[in-house]
């Protein structure tokens, strides 16, 4: 464990990190639907037309009813791979 890691009495600080994108400790619904939402928002806003309708079916995701689709880009990507799919792709 590398030395910044350690506290000043010598014992590390913490002993595992988990990563959790699915859901199992967090609520997914809770921090991912409102960033696909935000994200919407704020694509329409750059590119100053309604994005939203184009941009959540790309996702597979339904924000009214909070619908994911489980083999969707929301449920599936990593955070890279949304960050891509935000960036690159195009919401047809």
């Amino acid at each position: 464990m590398p030395e910044s890691w350690r506290t000043q009495m010598g014992r590390p600080g913490f002993a595992l990190v988990v990563f959790d994108k699915g859901g199992t400790l967090i609520d997914f619904r809770a921090m991912w639907c409102e960033w696909a939402i935000e994200m919407a928002r704020r694509l329409g806003s750059c590119l100053g037309f309604a994005i939203t309708d184009r941009f959540f079916k790309a996702l597979g995701f339904s924000p009214v009813s909070g619908w994911i689709d489980p083999l969707g880009p929301l449920a599936v990507l990593p955070v890279e791979g949304l960050r891509c799919f935000t960036h690159c792709a195009n919401v047809a």
